[in-house]
């Protein structure tokens, strides 16, 4: 391929670039993945996933959900959000994990009905796999309140009468580790359900970290174009690749980033290796010459250390 042979969008927009396109698999990702395959040998029924907003937990359920359907196809994955006020209905409270299913029945009928057609739909997905396993994602859990917390319950005592095994997989910030720490001791009709265990999900803690996430560009193609040849094609083809920009780019977080804890968050990484692609971006040098002061105008840029 050459540098003509690069695909053209029609929106002029490359995968990399849109966010909700390009699934970056982390080195955090692989440890959390490495995990929920152990809950699920060991048939739990729930666990909670925290860690601090925009570290990139959302982002970790499309990858997690990516990495099932690669891996362990029969096994239905299904993934619900929480809205940040608490619902007042049990209708609602069915009918927006409905909508999260894109059922076309979720505006049907009454909490029962909604509620029986929730248990249905599951039931179905779960019969996929041969042993009639679900996980079930929600995120932004740590607004489920102690009422929809029931509701859950009676959802899951219902599908589990149906001979599925469903995993519930409570994914929050740190309010949510809070309440787990609140209920272990006086909710154990919770814990019991749906906080078997604890994991504290984290961002890219390393220079290594880096590497393994800039890598995802190096191996990833789009209509045969690998994403970092796509934005520096002669560089690319002599044998230069994004993931040797791993020093620069840890480094300059470490100079821009004034907290003592030396974490980079996904909402900050991907928006600045997105700047350096889009504003540095060069298909005729054999070396992009990039340097520390680029990344450090990229993380400047999406508001590191501001």
């Amino acid at each position: 391929m050459n540098t003509a042979e690069r695909p053209e969008y029609a929106d002029g927009i490359h995968p990399a670039l849109r966010r909700e396109d390009f699934v970056i698999i982390t080195a955090a990702i692989d440890r959390l993945y490495t995990s929920l395959c152990r809950w699920m040998n060991a048939q739990r029924s729930g666990c909670i996933i925290y860690g601090r907003a925009r570290i990139g937990k959302s982002n970790a359920i499309d990858a997690l959900i990516s990495l099932m359907n690669r891996e362990f196809q029969s096994v239905a994955t299904l993934k619900h959000s929480m809205l940040t006020h608490q619902v007042e209905t049990e209708k609602e409270f069915y009918r927006n994990i409905l909508t999260s299913f894109n059922h076309a029945r979720a505006d049907y009928g009454n909490a029962g009905v909604k509620f029986d057609t929730i248990v249905d739909f599951i039931t179905e997905e779960a019969f996929r796999d041969s042993c009639r396993r679900i996980i079930l994602f929600i995120d932004e859990a740590q607004w489920i309140s102690n009422k929809e917390y029931t509701y859950l319950r009676g959802m899951s005592n219902s599908i589990v009468l149906r001979h599925v095994a469903p995993m519930v997989m409570l994914v929050g910030d740190n309010d949510l580790y809070k309440k787990y720490k609140d209920f272990k001791g006086n909710n154990p009709e919770i814990t019991g359900r749906f906080m078997n265990e604890a994991y504290q999900f984290r961002g890219v803690l390393s220079e290594d970290e880096v590497r393994v996430a800039l890598n995802c560009y190096d191996i990833t193609s789009d209509h045969g174009c690998i994403f970092t040849r796509y934005f520096f094609t002669t560089a690319f083809d002599h044998g230069w690749r994004l993931s040797s920009e791993a020093n620069n780019l840890w480094t300059a977080f470490c100079l821009v980033n004034h907290n003592e804890v030396k974490e980079i968050s996904m909402s900050d990484f991907v928006p600045a290796v997105q700047y350096v692609l889009r504003k540095f971006s060069n298909l005729s040098v054999m070396d992009p010459m990039l340097a520390r002061d680029h990344w450090e105008e990229a993380f400047i840029s999406v508001g590191v250390g501001q």
